[in-house]
């Protein structure tokens, strides 16, 4: 060959010389492998919108029963409340008792300490309940120190309901572990599909030029094209198809157990919480008892100290079993509340 420039021809070279340019391109007219795969992608879409669904679901669950400790402790806090004021009333008519000689130094002291002890009562109360206000804060995701107001003032307790069977058609998790069970059995099928045959639109357009000397003015450049159609058929891939067919199989069993074993620990769950409800429905009434003969016993033991019949120590001990009563009653409140919340979580249809 030679390197000519014009009249001059300085270099000459030993071998011919050639230029090759080529664009191929390919279209899948059939690859079921692609289509297996496109809908186990579709089906992991509905898997994880059923597991966001869930995830909601379950913070709005934590909400209430954040909400519900709330009132709680608002409940205690109103029942230590009135029992201050009866202590006040308490400690102005021992001090009348102790200007008519009824009464001695020492027993107003100790209406009046019995009091200042329930202050102590009222920041921890107050504190315990700030507490809870940050966690609300943090589970609907707001700024701290934003103030929250509570639209309920007291628990609206629900006593009286019947048991009926539940319906688990609105569990968000339950539908996630069904789609979870989809989505494995589709992974069987995309595996299978990697030993089908791919039915592709082929086409090849190539440009080429050789000469035997670099005077490149005087090559020429021939064109070729073709468009065809080709099948692709795996033959072997090492059992790489087997191993992944098996794994997938292997998910579709998990899938199954897991999804059975939570529909079994569901109905478990919702039988335990109408059992509890039951119990709390018999204690709610014998606490209801118990209120009121503390209220009645209250009563009369302040009566008799009013005519100097008895020591403060014996009122004390009514007044704290009447402070006891009221606490019950708002455990019990809440406990009902919070079984409430956990059977709508098992049972959203109810």
């Amino acid at each position: 060959g030679e390197l000519v420039f014009g009249s001059l021809q300085p270099i000459k070279a030993g071998s011919d010389h050639a230029i090759t340019a080529g664009v191929n391109a390919s279209f899948d007219l059939l690859n079921l492998q692609t289509v297996a795969a496109s809908k186990q992608a579709s089906i992991g879409r509905e898997v994880a919108q059923h597991k966001q669904r869930a995830s909601e679901q379950q913070v709005a669950y934590e909400i209430k029963k954040t909400y519900n400790d709330i009132l709680f402790i608002q409940s205690q806090r109103i029942a230590i409340q009135q029992s201050m004021k009866r202590y006040e009333v308490a400690l102005v008519l021992q001090r009348d008792l102790l200007k008519n000689g009824l009464a001695i130094p020492t027993d107003t002291l100790r209406v009046f300490t019995d009091r200042q002890v329930q202050e102590l009562d009222l920041i921890q109360l107050h504190y315990a309940e700030e507490n809870l206000y940050n966690l609300l804060r943090y589970q609907l995701g707001i700024k701290a120190q934003t103030k929250i107001q509570l639209t309920d003032r007291e628990f609206l307790t629900e006593v009286g309901m019947k048991r009926e069977n539940p319906d688990l058609a609105k569990r968000a998790d339950l539908d996630a572990h069904q789609a979870q069970i989809v989505w494995a059995k589709q992974s069987v099928r995309a595996a299978n599909a990697a030993s089908l045959p791919v039915l592709s639109l082929t086409g090849n357009w190539q440009l080429q030029g050789q000469d035997d000397r670099l005077n490149f003015s005087s090559w020429k450049f021939p064109q070729s094209s073709f468009v065809g159609v080709s099948l692709s058929i795996p033959l072997f891939n090492g059992f790489r198809r087997e191993a992944r067919v098996q794994q997938a199989n292997i998910d579709v069993q998990q899938s199954t157990v897991q999804y059975q074993d939570a529909m079994h620990r569901a109905v478990l769950e919702y039988e335990q919480h109408w059992n509890k409800y039951e119990e709390l429905q018999k204690k709610w009434e014998a606490q209801k008892r118990v209120r009121e003969s503390a209220q009645r016993t209250l009563n009369a033991q302040t009566d008799r100290f009013k005519k100097g019949l008895i020591k403060w120590l014996e009122v004390k001990d009514a007044e704290l079993v009447l402070t006891q009563a009221q606490f019950g009653i708002a455990q019990i409140q809440m406990q009902i509340n919070s079984t409430l919340i956990e059977l709508e979580r098992i049972n959203p249809a109810q």
